[in-house]
């Protein structure tokens, strides 16, 4: 019978790694090209529509936070399932995933329907906005449960070292939604220029994606016999430990989002707050676009890596294949920081024109050289720690330093220090260095003093 997995033990971590990275970070390249694309033509009708536009994105990321909990669950039983070569366990949990994946699908277009109008009225949207806003969303939201499930998918298919899979769905689902997006945008469809026709094109790219994803499934995991090779009395054991994995990686996922409305809080009581919040998003979007993609998919292949190894018994080659990963992440990221905090000057002048902006933009990105390779190496960590089992870990990290350690010395050094947005800036680098060094702690905690869960569902 053919194995579960490709994985070669006799490779290095980094090559492991290399063959679940590129396809994975080519995957979330041609994502993050939806949102840019939308925009674009959102602006053809006006700035109301990009703003409805990007309120409506808000709902998106926030089913992508349930999703990548739901996903890093999956990734974990599945890659250790498939380390230990359990196939009906590895089945079973791909099944249940997917399942699970559409119920939270289903509920949070319930929820997006139900509380798209008042969430309006909270956000103090003007009415052009807001006539925009609502039925973009409320369609949009229609693409949660395929949406959710292609990302689950994804996981599976990464988790079993098939990253093939997982980009042809998003070769197709993103191709699809660009070509709809454009053929009914241009038409007559709902008038000339409508909104409905972008959400309406990424709801029907999300069902053929998701629908691509399960045929995939069908054919290459489950086999001639899908039926057969799951096992119903595994169905609930694995349900409940895909529950206990994904809740607090949904927590810990949403502690960063909560981190940096907290930051927006905290420079909207500087004295030039709107040139500070200005700082604070031009340093997140580059922070986004040159480094993010990147760390997000090193992490992610780690996280299956050291599943494997995990699952296979190899705790020691799994503790030893992070910290490589690690190490390489932040040397890809030392240079790559290095160049922002040399270039930082003109990144700033590029973005703004304002003085207090340019220069609050040039303290963040000056910190690149230190800020960059921390994040990787502690993404690394924290990443190797969902995949060998525990999600529990990272979130308190997160809450702890990411969220109270972060924003109370921000807080301290911005207003009570009045070092303004450099304060802020310096909370940022000494909270992420903190928190790599934290994660490798942690990291050879749970694989000393704690029982690595390489197959706890018999």
């Amino acid at each position: 019978m053919q194995a579960l997995t490709n994985l070669d033990y006799a490779q290095s971590p980094i090559q492991s790694c290399w063959k679940l990275f590129y396809p994975l970070a080519f995957s979330m390249v041609l994502s993050s090209t939806i949102g840019i694309v939308d925009m674009y033509l959102a602006g053809m009708i006006g700035p109301a529509a990009q703003a409805a536009v990007g309120i409506g994105d808000q709902f998106i990321f926030a089913v992508i936070v349930a999703g990548t909990g739901l996903s890093c669950a999956s990734s974990s039983l599945i890659s250790r399932s498939a380390g230990a070569e359990n196939r009906s366990l590895c089945n079973t949990a791909a099944v249940t995933s997917v399942l699970i994946a559409a119920v939270a699908g289903i509920l949070s277009t319930i929820a997006a329907v139900l509380f798209c109008s008042p969430l309006m009225k909270v956000l103090h949207c003007n009415s052009s906005v807001e006539s925009l806003a609502i039925p973009y969303t409320v369609w949009c939201s229609l693409a949660n449960a395929p949406f959710i499930i292609v990302l689950t998918q994804s996981a599976i298919f990464r988790s079993l070292s098939r990253p093939d899979l997982a980009l042809n769905v998003q070769l197709l689902t993103v191709g699809v939604c660009h070509v709809l997006s454009l053929l009914l945008f241009f038409s007559e469809f709902d008038g000339s220029h409508s909104l409905k026709a972008l959400s309406l094109a990424w709801v029907v790219a999300s069902f053929l994606g998701a629908a691509a994803g399960t045929f995939y499934i069908l054919r290459d995991i489950l086999g001639s016999s899908p039926v057969l090779s799951v096992n119903l009395q595994q169905v609930c054991p694995a349900a409940l430990e895909l529950c206990c994995l994904a809740l607090p990686a949904v927590i810990a996922e949403s502690s960063l989002i909560g981190g940096n409305f907290i930051l927006y809080g905290v420079s909207s009581a500087l004295s030039d707050s709107a040139s500070a919040q200005a700082a604070l998003t031009v340093k997140l979007k580059v922070e986004e676009t040159i480094a993010l993609i990147p760390i997000m998919a090193l992490g992610m292949s780690g996280s299956v890596v050291i599943g494997h190894h995990v699952g296979a018994g190899k705790d020691k080659l799994a503790c030893a294949s992070a910290l490589s990963i690690a190490k390489l992440g932040s040397l890809i990221m030392l240079v790559i920081g290095a160049f922002t905090s040399l270039f930082a000057k003109d990144i700033a002048s590029c973005f703004s024109q304002d003085a207090v902006t340019q220069t609050g933009i040039f303290n963040y990105l000056i910190l690149s050289i230190l800020y960059f390779p921390a994040c990787a190496f502690s993404t690394t960590m924290t990443n190797a720690l969902e995949g060998a089992g525990s999600t529990s870990l990272p979130m308190y990290l997160n809450l702890l330093i990411l969220i109270g350690l972060r924003c109370g010395v921000s807080f301290m050094c911005a207003i009570s220090f009045h070092w303004g947005i450099s304060g802020i800036a310096l909370s940022l680098c000494v909270s992420q260095v903190l928190m790599a060094l934290a994660s490798f702690a942690a990291l050879g905690f749970f694989f000393t003093h704690l029982k690595a869960p390489a197959n706890q569902i018999a």
